[in-house]
């Protein structure tokens, strides 16, 4: 799975059970580690990784959605060529970052260095680093360092 990644680091592991496609638009930093049964789907947007990135089981990242507002089409009939560009945005997830296991992250998210994802949560938009955040739709918990 690893040689077909756009860019793939040192000592990376997939864990078991991981669905990652297409491969060629995923990059993986060094030191990172993607728990079993992840599901990375791109549309024609990207989903780049950096260094020591942990994730934990069964976390969705998805970089893409549907139009739902054509009328007289179903919502399957319509092609990625037709879709707007907004409907396909690139996901970024930073250094030294945490994403507990069944956290679902969609498009446009960028998840800054050090930022630690609760389980269970859904990411709508961007983290800020070395911040906790949780829930559905996340929110911030806290800072991760006293200030």
């Amino acid at each position: 799975m690893k040689k077909g990644l756009s860019s793939c680091g040192k000592m990376v592991k997939i864990g078991a059970g991981c669905e990652l496609k297409p491969l060629k638009n995923i990059a993986i930093g060094d030191r990172t580690e993607i728990g079993p049964r992840a599901l990375f789907w791109t549309t024609r947007a990207k989903i780049i990784i950096g260094d020591d990135v942990i994730f934990g089981p069964g976390v969705t990242i998805i970089t893409g959605d549907h139009p739902t507002n054509i009328k007289g089409r179903t919502i399957n009939s319509i092609n990625d060529e037709e879709k707007p560009p907004c409907c396909d945005q690139d996901v970024v997830i930073d250094n030294d970052s945490w994403i507990g296991c069944n956290v679902t992250i969609l498009k446009g998210v960028h998840i800054h260095e050090g930022a630690v994802i609760a389980a269970g949560s859904v990411v709508t938009k961007e983290i800020p680093p070395f911040t906790i955040w949780g829930g559905v739709p996340a929110r911030k918990i806290k800072n991760r360092f006293e200030e």
